[in-house]
C-alpha cells in the first residue's frame, strides 16, 4: 500500500472509530448484552457512522484529489481506490452478537469475528514508482507524501504531508475533531473504569467468577478482564500471523478459537444465570446519560460539524 492510501486510513481509522469500525486490521469490540449502544455511544455513531457506499465513494472521491494535485507538480498517479481493505459488517449473515449462538461460534470475536473482509487490490503506482531513477523516485515521493523525514512513528501535520494529505483532507476534512477523542475517552473511560468498579457490578463479579470456576475455569476476576486476558493472550502468543486457509484462519488462530469457543459460551451462561449483563448495561447507561447532559451543546455542535466537514 502506497503512502497515500495509508494517510487516506488515517483519516478513515480516526473518522470510523467511535462507530465501532475497523479499516486495514483488526480492533476488538466488545458487545453489550443487546449488541446496542448507550446514550453516547447511540449519538457516537450516529454522528460518525459511514454505510459501506459512502465510504467507498469518499475513497474514490480523495483519490481522484491525490491525482488532481500530482499533475498540476507534473507527476502521474493513477486514482486506486481498489487498493483499500476494511472490514464490512453490512452483509454479513450470521448469529447476533451478545447472543449464545455468536459465542458459540465465534468466541468473543476475537480470532474470527462476523464481518466480511473486503481485500485490497494491487496499487498500479508501484509500477510507476518502479520506472523512476532514484532521483526521480525522491521528487515523486516529496511530491505527494511531504518531507520523508518528517514522517516518524507519528505522521506531520497533514498541512504538510504533500498530495496524500492534501486528498483526504478534501474530503474527509482537515485534523480529527478534539471531540472525537473526548467522546472515545469518555466512552472508554466508563466502560472500563466506571462501570467495572460500580458497586452493582462488583457484587456480581464475586457470584460470576464463582460460576465460572465451576465450569472449569478458576481464577477469573470479571468477564471484562476475562476477556481482555484472552485477547492479550491472542495477540503476544501471534496465533494471527502466518498462512490463512480457506476458512480465513491460520492453523494457531483455529486452535485457539477453540478454546475461545469454550470460555465465552460458559461466560455466557454465567452471565445468563445472574442477569449481568442486564445490569452493567443499566449502570453503563447512568453514566452516558450524565455525559450527554452535561455536554448537550458540544455534541449538537460535534454532530453539525461531522454533517459538513468542509465547513461550507
Amino acid at each position: 500500500m502506497g503512502a497515500a492510501h495509508r494517510v487516506v486510513l488515517a483519516h478513515l481509522v480516526g473518522a470510523l472509530a467511535l462507530a465501532g469500525c475497523t479499516a486495514q486490521g483488526g480492533e476488538k469490540k466488545v458487545m453489550d448484552d443487546d449488541g446496542g449502544p448507550g446514550p453516547l455511544g447511540s449519538i457516537a455513531m450516529a454522528v460518525t457512522e459511514v454505510s459501506d457506499a459512502e465510504l467507498k465513494a469518499r475513497i474514490v472521491a480523495a483519490e481522484e484529489a491525490v491525482a488532481a494535485c500530482m499533475r498540476e507538480l507534473g507527476f502521474e498517479y493513477v486514482p486506486a481506490p481498489e487498493n483499500y481493505g476494511f472490514t464490512s459488517t453490512e452483509d454479513a449473515e450470521g448469529p447476533e452478537p451478545g447472543s449464545l449462538e455468536f459465542a458459540e461460534e465465534h468466541g468473543y470475536g476475537i480470532a474470527r469475528g462476523p464481518g466480511i473482509s473486503l481485500a485490497a487490490g494491487p496499487d498500479p503506482n508501484e509500477e510507476i514508482r518502479a520506472g523512476l531513477s532514484p532521483e526521480a523516485l525522491e521528487e515523486y515521493e516529496r511530491a505527494y507524501l511531504g518531507d520523508p523525514e518528517s514522517w516518524g512513528e507519528q505522521p506531520p501535520p497533514v498541512e504538510e504531508q504533500g498530495c496524500s494529505g492534501k486528498g483526504a483532507t478534501s474530503v474527509f476534512g482537515e485534523e480529527p475533531d478534539p471531540f472525537d477523542a473526548e467522546v472515545r475517552a469518555e466512552l472508554e473511560r466508563i466502560e472500563i473504569e466506571l462501570v467495572p468498579n460500580d458497586p452493582r457490578v462488583r457484587k456480581l463479579d464475586g457470584t460470576w467468577a464463582a460460576c465460572m470456576a465451576e465450569a472449569g475455569y478458576p481464577g477469573l476476576s470479571s468477564p471484562a478482564s476475562a476477556e481482555e486476558e484472552l485477547f492479550e493472550e491472542f495477540l503476544t502468543s501471534g496465533a494471527g500471523a502466518g498462512a490463512v486457509d480457506a476458512d480465513g484462519l491460520t492453523a494457531a488462530a483455529r486452535e485457539f478459537l477453540e478454546k475461545e469457543i469454550a470460555q465465552a459460551t460458559a461466560d455466557w451462561h454465567c452471565r445468563a444465570e445472574l442477569g449481568y449483563d442486564a445490569v452493567a448495561h443499566e449502570v453503563r447507561n447512568a453514566f452516558e446519560q450524565e455525559f450527554v447532559d452535561a455536554h448537550r451543546a458540544e455534541l449538537d455542535a460535534w454532530a453539525a460539524r461531522k454533517a459538513d466537514p468542509s465547513g461550507s
